[in-house]
C-alpha cells in the first residue's frame, strides 16, 4: 500500500495540515509470489486543498479530487471490503502508518490495517542505519523502479515487486528445518 498526501514547498498554509488524497493498493500472494488485484481511491482532503506544488509532485489536482475523491471514511470502508486486510499483513514502505492512524483517529474509523514498514525490514535485512528510498531499495535487489514517482498506485506496484524480490531472495537462502 501507499498513500500520497497534500504537500506544500514550505509550511502549510494557516489553518491546513497534511491529509491522505490518494491510496494505492497491489495484492501480492505470499506463496505464487504473483500480484493480484490492484486499486487506487482518491481521498477528498479534509483539512488543506491541494497546491499547485503537490500537483508538481503527484500529478493530482483539486479537480480530480472533487470528482473521484471520497470521504476517508467511505474509502476505507471500501479497502476493508474489497481486500479484508484484517487477516492480511499489509506492507508500506516507510511510515504511512502514522498517516493512516492519524486519519483514522480524526474520523473515527477503525483501522482496517496490519501495518507493516517493509523499508525498516529491508533496513534490518541488509544491516543498513539510514533510510533508504524506495528506488535505491529496487537498485539494491537489481530492479529498476517502473513508472512515475509519487503515484500512490505506482508507489504500491513498486513497494509490491520490491517485497516480492525479499521473499525470493529469502526463499532462496533459506536454510531447510
Amino acid at each position: 500500500m501507499d498513500l500520497e498526501m497534500t504537500c506544500w514547498d514550505e509550511q502549510p498554509p494557516r489553518g491546513m495540515w497534511p491529509d491522505i488524497i490518494q491510496v494505492g493498493i497491489v495484492e501480492v500472494n505470499t506463496e505464487t509470489l504473483n500480484v493480484g488485484r490492484q486499486a487506487v481511491h482518491y481521498v477528498r482532503p479534509r483539512h488543506s486543498t491541494i497546491s499547485a506544488y503537490c500537483t508538481a509532485l503527484t500529478g493530482i489536482t483539486q479537480e480530480i479530487i472533487q470528482r473521484q475523491g471520497r470521504p476517508f471514511q467511505e474509502v476505507m470502508a471500501t479497502i476493508a471490503r474489497k481486500f479484508g486486510f484484517r487477516s492480511k499483513a499489509c506492507f508500506t514502505w516507510g511510515d504511512d502508518e502514522a498517516a493512516i492512524e492519524s486519519a483514522c483517529t480524526v474520523t473515527n474509523v477503525a483501522s482496517p490495517f496490519n501495518l507493516i514498514d517493509l523499508s525498516f525490514l529491508f533496513r534490518l535485512e541488509i544491516g543498513a542505519r539510514s533510510a533508504i528510498s524506495l528506488p535505491d531499495g529496487l537498485r539494491i535487489m537489481r530492479q529498476e523502479f517502473q513508472g512515475v514517482q509519487h503515484d500512490a498506485l505506482t508507489d504500491a506496484r513498486n513497494t509490491a515487486r520490491l517485497h516480492i524480490a525479499m521473499l525470493r531472495q529469502r526463499r532462496i537462502i533459506r536454510l531447510p528445518d
